[in-house]
Formats: structure tokens, C-alpha cells, sequence
């Protein structure tokens, strides 16, 4: 008697390949999840990453370029200027408590790239959306 050992063998990629993608799907959330908690820390590096989530900075940078579809540094610029944004709309905080707030620490490096992520200066932001 002959066995049909493809169904098997389907059931083996099928449960392996979604094994990766669980796996690969959790690192994703843990790393975006730290990501959203520690923003504001000026020294929030991929290797600082890596290493809190127990993995190769490399595997890390390919994995979240991959699922997310922007670099681990596009996504935590995003992040802080979308904080910055907030902050400037929503508070009276100073530029340079909100540069603080957001992980930077050369105001004159946060206006820069808030002027090239918006278009604006940070105190022209204010007064737009005031």
C-alpha cells in the first residue's frame, strides 16, 4: 500500500510558513510597540533595538523595512515629528522642551528637520494650526 505523503508535506509548509510569519508578526509589534514607548530617548538606536528585542540589528533592519515598508529611521522620524506637530498644536510647551520631548537634543538639528518634514519652521507650525 502506497502512502500520499503530499497533503503532509503541504501541511508542513503551510504550518512552517505561518510560523515565520507569527514569528516575524510579534517582532514586528514588539519593536514598534518599544518604539512608540521610547521616542523621546535621544540615544534610540537600531542596535539599542536589536539588542532589547533579542535580535541582529541586520535581521531587524530587513525585517522592518519588509513589514513596514520604510526603514526603522523613517518610521522614528515619522513618530517624532508627528509628537512635535502634536506638541506645537496642542501645548504651550517651548521649542525647546518639545525638541526634548521628541528625542533630540540640537535645537537648531529638530528645526531642520521639522522644516523638511513639514515644510514649515516650528514656530510658523504653531501659529498655522493656533
Amino acid at each position: 500500500m502506497k502512502i500520499n505523503k503530499e497533503p503532509l508535506e503541504k501541511w508542513r509548509a503551510y504550518t512552517e510558513r505561518n510560523e515565520k510569519e507569527s514569528l516575524s508578526d510579534s517582532l514586528i509589534k514588539r519593536t514598534t510597540a518599544y518604539i512608540n514607548r521610547c521616542y523621546s530617548q535621544p540615544d534610540l538606536i537600531l542596535s539599542k533595538l536589536a539588542d532589547e528585542i533579542h535580535v541582529t540589528a541586520p535581521y531587524l533592519s530587513n525585517l522592518f523595512k519588509e513589514e513596514m515598508g520604510e526603514t526603522f529611521t523613517e518610521y522614528l522620524l515619522s513618530l517624532r515629528m508627528e509628537k512635535a506637530k502634536m506638541f506645537l498644536s496642542t501645548t504651550q510647551l517651548k521649542t525647546y522642551e518639545i525638541v526634548s520631548e521628541t528625542g533630540y537634543s540640537n535645537s537648531y538639528y529638530f528645526s531642520s528637520l521639522f522644516k523638511k518634514h513639514t515644510g514649515m519652521t516650528p514656530t510658523g507650525y504653531r501659529k498655522k494650526t493656533a
